[in-house]
């Protein structure tokens, strides 16, 4: 009984001690298992960070190119006839005009929305007679070329050429 108590004083730590040092070594795999995981998702980052780095880069050069546009690409000829007739600048006059007049647009707003031409930046002046323009709902959108006449005093009618739904 001696021996059996002398063995049971030995072997329940050694067992405890058996126990423990494979709790810690799954730990310490499982340790090693999400250090390697977080090292990758780290190296993904930086990339990821290179990537919308490069995005911006792109997107401030076009921007800057854009912003070096002309407006419209309206011969001088047609400009000097359009101020003959009243107009003091008249590509800014026609697309501010054109976009105080949404009823000209040929479709209903969808959803409760209400068609309007949203980005008066997109809209091209392209003759003495036409003017391309995009336009939109909140919901859905399209462009159209409209054809236009300014009327002696500079008064400025407008109607559909074409259209389309995008």
């Amino acid at each position: 009984m001696r021996l059996l108590r002398s063995v049971g004083s030995v072997a329940i730590p050694a067992l405890l001690s058996l126990v423990l040092a494979t709790m810690l070594y799954r730990k310490s795999a499982e340790c090693e298992r999400l250090s390697s995981r977080n090292d990758t998702l780290y190296r993904q980052a930086k990339d990821l960070e290179v990537l919308v780095d490069r995005g911006r880069r792109q997107s401030d050069s076009l921007n800057a190119r854009l912003e070096g546009l002309v407006p419209s690409p309206i011969h001088r000829l047609y400009i000097d006839r359009l101020r003959e007739r009243g107009l003091q600048k008249p590509v800014e006059d026609l697309i501010a005009d054109l976009g105080r007049h949404p009823e000209v647009i040929p479709y209903p707003g969808v959803l409760g929305g209400r068609m309007s031409f949203s980005d008066p930046d997109r809209m091209r002046v392209l003759s003495d007679s036409w003017v391309y323009a995009p336009f939109e709902d909140g919901h859905v959108g399209g462009e159209a070329i409209f054809g236009y006449r300014v009327a002696p005093d500079g008064k400025i009618s407008w109607r559909i050429v074409v259209s389309r739904m995008n």
